[in-house]
């Protein structure tokens, strides 16, 4: 007589997982604007970095164009290239893909932001408070829309003026003429991120003030001072 049993067998099935991952795929642009906007994924397959893995970037709709088309991934399993966007209508998109491997891809949107919609905010530079022998900081701002999204492409208004510390009088004679104050106007465009750095007009060795408003789209404004003590 025998005696009836069950085998059980197990084994581990490879399954191959490819992925490319976009670095910041969404870019919310100007009306009106043309951007360079720097595009990069990571490739990886079963979690492995692929060095030498072509990525293929095509157009797919919309005012966007890309150089070089073909890149590599390097070491670390990052490809990149530069796309040029815009300018886009008012409510419009455009997209690009990133494929590797033929059938993996990976999008990037670029989204118009209308004038109305653009904010500022200050990132840091605000509120400085320094010797008159020093120099002051540079100023960064952020360009956004209402929902705070950064925004690339938006010229933001810059005007300055110093208004210098009028010098004690003397017991005698007349009292000292006060430096004249300077005053200037320049335009900068938003980077990618969002964000222009500005540089504060100042007077050597004087106590002063430097009043600077900035101002974007319709409604983006802000204005501050920042200030040098005797």
């Amino acid at each position: 007589t025998g005696t009836a049993g069950t085998v059980t067998t197990s084994f581990l099935s490879a399954v191959q997982i490819r992925a490319v991952t976009p670095a910041n795929p969404v870019l919310y642009i100007a009306a009106g604007a043309v951007v360079a906007w720097p595009l990069q994924v990571n490739l990886a397959d079963n979690l492995a970095p692929t060095p030498g893995t072509t990525v293929t970037w095509q157009p797919v709709f919309g005012r966007i164009a890309v150089s070089p088309g073909l890149s590599p991934a390097h070491a670390q399993g990052n490809a990149q290239t530069l796309a040029t966007v815009g300018p886009l209508v008012p409510g419009a998109q455009a997209s690009i893909s990133a494929c590797a491997w033929s059938a993996v891809c990976a999008a990037f949107t670029a989204e118009d932001i209308a004038q109305a919609d653009l904010r500022l905010a200050v990132v840091s530079g605000a509120g400085q408070s320094i010797s008159a022998n020093g120099t002051f900081a540079p100023i960064v701002l952020r360009v956004t829309d209402a929902a705070a999204h950064p925004v690339a492409g938006a010229v933001v208004e810059v005007h300055q003026t110093i208004d210098a510390q009028q010098m004690p009088c003397p017991d005698r004679g007349r009292c000292p003429v006060p430096p004249t104050g300077n005053a200037s106007v320049s335009s900068i465009t938003s980077d990618p991120d969002g964000l222009i750095t500005l540089t504060p007009i100042q007077i050597p060795g004087v106590a002063e003030t430097t009043n600077i408003a900035a101002a974007t789209g319709t409604q983006g404004f802000l204005s501050l001072a920042i200030q040098k003590q005797p």
